[in-house]
């Protein structure tokens, strides 16, 4: 998969709208990825708690 500039708006939309805060993203990630989401955001990115 090839992410354009414009995959990768879409896709942050998609997030944001299915994970409007940031302790539902915590439990995706920890599920889809088996990561800390502070792991994979190097703890740089800011959401809603």
């Amino acid at each position: 998969m090839s992410w354009t500039a414009n995959r990768k708006k879409d896709f942050r939309a998609a997030l944001l709208e299915a994970y409007r805060d940031r302790g539902r993203l915590r439990v995706f990630v920890a599920d889809a990825l088996d990561k800390n989401l502070d792991e994979v955001t190097r703890g740089c990115h800011q959401l809603n708690p």
